[in-house]
């Protein structure tokens, strides 16, 4: 699963750092991969966003790993965990 937990873009309009989390319960995936394969092809989500959105500039685009959600995953096992004690 592949979510955008946050975005911040500069006060121009000019760049954009886009936060992913990638969960995955196999083994066999590896997150930073799928990072790199997505910054690959950021060239072409960058053309997609020019297309739906209405600006003058198409923002230069940067992901980023944010492991946001597995800090929340961790925090909700600690509660559930004191909860059963």
């Amino acid at each position: 699963m592949i979510s955008v937990v946050n975005v911040d873009v500069s006060d121009d309009l000019k760049f954009a750092k886009i936060y992913l989390s990638i969960f995955s319960t196999s083994k066999d995936i590896n997150p930073k991969n799928i990072l790199k394969d997505i910054d690959k092809k950021k060239n072409i989500i960058k053309y997609k966003l020019g297309q739906a959105l209405d600006v003058k500039y198409v923002p230069k685009i940067k992901f980023l790993d944010s492991d946001e959600y597995e800090y929340f995953d961790k925090i909700n096992i600690l509660i559930n965990k004191s909860i059963n004690e």
